[in-house]
């Protein structure tokens, strides 16, 4: 018997074809497509088509069945009952699976056809063209009868468990059971029934035989489907035989309930097992800060995971259902028609992948840039793309990262092309690759070979008779003293560094010697190894390390008259001292050595000075040093360095801090009694204000929980919104109270402006300002002063009569300026600054002091009071 075996799968059509003819002695014929199959039917006597279903089975029927009059078998490698439904009814011989069960199926049908003619078989007819019309036309006992005989055969050969069952009716016409009429082999083999009187079994008996779960429910959905007649599939699981079933019910004709059994129980865990897996993949993912994305191209949908929401800004309830055409909104204009024609070329399976970087937009419109990776994961019978699906990483640091070493290599090439110093880089065999000409022509090199070298020239000497070791001249030229520290650093082949070498220039158009610091260094490039040759012009570095020794000179003159003290060392040897350490220390400059040093500064303070910081360390350290007569003096001790050239030596300042620890105490102490009383002023306002408020709350909240009127709730409600309100209100009176939101955001003028309205509005003072500023001052000036403005006011209204409050603010002489004046009582300021009373001036006082300022006070004979603080606008000044 010649066979027909339709597959455009040849690995899959390959397996069917192997196992048939090691079973069967037929002969095989192979297409892949339903063209060629019509052409191999006309051209062989065949007696039997097998097709795979993605071709799309009724597709395939229409085609061969119905044009040829030959049988056909669908074979297909995933379960489908609705597909395997449609082909029966369509004139399917069969619907088997591509396992190992539904191929022995398929070896015995074909055993069954070679054994009888096809002519033979008309009683097959009946079950190989299951059609819905032949179920509408069942109207009689009669007509059933035959129906049932057609469907027999068909319920026999299933490989999956069949059943017919027939309705029974209460005297109300409702459903309440079915009894089994017919059952397939398979359908005994699932269940393990007696198939001897099948017919005493009810569908209800054989559920709760099975001990199927929520079978009543189940009963009842069977029940709707007989009488609706709209097919449904169940997922069964029953728990008596541990198996997982997938069900199709639906209703062949009137009082009858057919239904097709398929153990899934395989699959089932297949899935969950899928599922785990796929889970661990995207924690995997996720583990890796990747987001991961899929694209149904049937609805147009897009899945992005909740990392990548996150990473956007988004909730896990947000962005709301994403297209193709959404997603591609969230993509930077500028490079949005570059992915899209990526991926369209991509669905068009132009290319296999697709690998793009673009930027996309967060929820707070910022931008990150993204690495979007994709493949086709599922495909329709036409092989078109169906499903698609990739990660997406944030690759954000690294285009910055990018963009960096772009702009340093800008920079760099910039640097080595208009460096004044003399710079070009050869090979490993001495051929120069580039060259930087602004520094050959800015140092006037007056040797013609090397002042023209170009790409592509080996450093030589441009006379004749050049040995390898020189020219032979009575001192090597120019040419030769290059030469031979460039192939010195190629055969070392390692850098060199501060190798002076003399060389003619042309100054001023005559020849002159001048110093030139050669090094050279490595550069890899493409794993080769090339060398950065550089000529530093170090004569005025010469002249001016005369020039050191002579201000060296100079220096121990202002040293000695500095009221530091003064030390100088190298490399721990006292070379220098100044009068003034000697009356620090106690000691002349014969006893002064790191010996006597160590032994003057207290063990305490041994961990951050262990004297090689008087060697290396360039920071500051306050500590106290043990004078000769044995009292400790609290000094601030630095190291510098003093000059390059002469290593370890350094210079050692000691300065006396008797005075400012006295005054550092002091604005300590007058800090921590401001804080405290602070600290008093915002616990009495979270007492008097906030408490009470609080207290209503929880007062009227109870209130309202304990009654039910709803005229009395509405009220309550009412009364605890608005004692909301107020503690709301208080609490961001007494948030800006504390920090100056307005001062922050907008500057002290804005802040200022504020703070006066509002004094006019709760005093009635008269309050005017002045700015004459180009700009915003300095954050901690504008604190300082926002500060002392709030306690020069507190003070005028508290202890004064004023009516009129002035202020201007002005830049002068690289300082900020505050002129404050109010026409109140006048006051004894020399008092309060030395910190008999009045501690809201003392503090302002204090503030002044500790950013190096000035405070005058000037007070009117009788009424009137002004005060003029100015605050130094350096750097410095505000650091210290």
């Amino acid at each position: 018997m010649q066979i027909l075996i339709i597959d455009n799968n040849r690995i899959e059509r390959a397996q069917v074809v192997r196992k048939i003819k090691e079973a069967t002695s037929c002969v095989i014929h192979e297409s892949e497509t339903l063209l060629d199959s019509r052409n191999a039917i006309s051209k062989h006597a065949i007696k039997l088509v097998i097709a795979a279903s993605n071709f799309n089975a009724v597709n395939i029927i229409n085609n061969i069945k119905k044009k040829f009059d030959l049988p056909v078998i669908i074979i297909s490698k995933n379960c489908n009952t609705h597909e395997a439904v449609d082909a029966i009814r369509a004139g399917a011989h069969d619907y088997v699976l591509a396992n190992n069960s539904g191929i022995s199926r398929l070896i015995k049908q074909v055993w069954e056809l070679e054994k009888v003619e096809l002519t033979d078989n008309k009683n097959l007819e009946g079950h190989l063209s299951i059609v819905h019309e032949d179920v509408l036309t069942c109207q009689s006992q009669s007509d059933l009868t035959g129906f049932m005989e057609r469907y027999r055969l068909f319920f026999k050969n299933m490989v999956n468990g069949a059943a017919l069952y027939k309705a029974i009716v209460n005297a109300k016409g409702e459903i309440i059971d079915f009894i089994l009429e017919e059952v397939n082999p398979s359908f005994i083999k699932f269940t393990g029934l007696d198939d001897i009187n099948l017919t005493q079994y009810r569908l209800s008996h054989i559920m709760s035989s099975l001990d199927d779960i929520n079978f009543k429910s189940k009963l009842e959905a069977y029940a709707l489907v007989t009488k609706t007649g709209v097919s449904k599939e169940f997922i069964h699981y029953s728990k008596g035989l541990n198996k997982w079933f997938k069900i199709f019910a639906f209703r062949p004709c009137s009082g009858y309930l057919a239904s097709i059994a398929e153990d899934i129980t395989e699959q089932y865990f297949m899935n969950e097992k899928l599922k785990l897996e796929r889970k661990k993949a995207l924690n995997v993912i996720e583990g890796n800060l990747a987001g991961t994305w899929e694209w149904s191209l049937k609805d147009d949908s897009v899945q992005i995971n909740a990392y990548w929401k996150h990473r956007l800004g988004y909730n896990l309830d947000e962005l709301g259902e994403l297209t193709r055409r959404t997603w591609e909104a969230l993509i930077h204009p500028d490079g949005r028609q570059s992915v899209v024609n990526v991926v369209d070329r991509f669905i068009n399976q132009e290319i296999e992948h697709f690998n793009v970087e673009f930027q996309q937009q967060k929820k707070d419109g910022s931008w990150i840039w993204v690495n979007a990776r994709g493949k086709i994961v599922d495909r329709d019978v036409n092989m078109h793309p169906k499903q698609v699906a990739g990660t997406l990483i944030d690759i954000t640091v690294k285009k910055e990262l990018e963009l960096r070493l772009l702009e340093n290599e800008n920079r760099l090439q910039v640097i080595f092309d208009h460096a004044p110093a003399t710079m070009f880089v050869v090979d490993d065999a001495g051929k120069v690759l580039k060259v930087n000409q602004t520094g050959m022509r800015t140092n006037k090199l007056a040797n013609s070979n090397i002042s023209n070298l170009k790409k592509g020239d080996v450093v030589q000497c441009a006379n004749a008779n050049t040995t390898k070791e020189g020219c032979g001249t009575t001192s090597f030229c120019d040419d030769c003293k290059l030469r031979l520290f460039v192939m010195d650093v190629v055969k070392t082949e390692k850098q060199k560094l501060a190798q002076e070498i003399t060389l003619q220039v042309y100054s001023n158009g005559q020849l002159e010697n001048k110093y030139f610091l050669a090094s050279a260094s490595q550069l890899t490039d493409n794993f080769k190894v090339n060398y950065l040759i550089t000529l530093v012009d170090i004569s005025d570095q010469k002249k001016q390390e005369q020039e050191l020794k002579e201000s060296n000179i100079r220096f121990k003159q202002l040293a000695e008259n500095s009221s530091e003290g003064i030390l100088v060392h190298k490399n721990g040897v006292v070379v220098n001292t100044n009068a003034a350490i000697s009356k620090l220390s106690g000691y002349n400059s014969e006893e002064l050595n790191l010996k006597v040093i160590k032994e003057a500064i207290p063990v305490k303070y041994h961990h951050l000075l262990d004297f090689n910081s008087l060697l290396d360390v360039s920071d500051n350290y306050e500590i106290e040093l043990l004078h000769k007569d044995g009292y400790l003096v609290p000094v601030e001790i630095k190291s510098r360095k003093i000059s390059d050239n002469e290593k370890g030596l350094r210079v050692v300042s000691v300065k006396d801090m008797r005075e400012s620890k006295r005054i550092r105490e002091r604005i300590a102490k007058a800090a921590i009694e401001a804080e405290e009383l602070e600290r008093q002023r915002i616990s009495q306002e979270l007492h008097d204000g906030l408490g009470p408020l609080l207290s209503m709350i929880k007062m009227l909240n109870q209130a309202y929980l304990n009654t039910i009127n709803p005229i009395q709730r509405r009220k309550l409600s009412k009364q605890l919104n608005d004692n909301i309100e107020a503690a709301l209100k208080h609490n961001s009176e007494l948030s800006r109270n504390l920090f100056p939101q307005l001062l922050n955001d907008f500057g002290l003028q804005s802040a200022v402006e504020q703070m006066l309205k509002n004094i006019r509005s709760a005093s009635g003072i008269g309050c005017h300002s002045e700015f004459k500023l180009q700009a915003r001052l300095p954050r901690v000036i504008e604190l300082t002063f926002y500060r002392i403005i709030a306690e020069l006011i507190n003070n005028t209204i508290k202890h004064t009569t004023a009516t009129c409050i002035d202020i201007e603010i002005s830049e002068q002489n690289d300082c900020a300026v505050l002129n404050f004046y109010n026409d109140g009582d006048v006051f004894d300021f020399d008092k309060i600054k030395t910190g008999h009373k009045g501690m809201g001036l003392f503090n302002v006082y204090n503030r002044v002091k500790a950013l190096n300022g000035n405070l005058i006070f000037q007070a009117h004979e009788v009424r009137g009071i002004n005060y003029s603080i100015d605050l130094p606008l350096s750097l410095e000044s505000l650091k210290n």
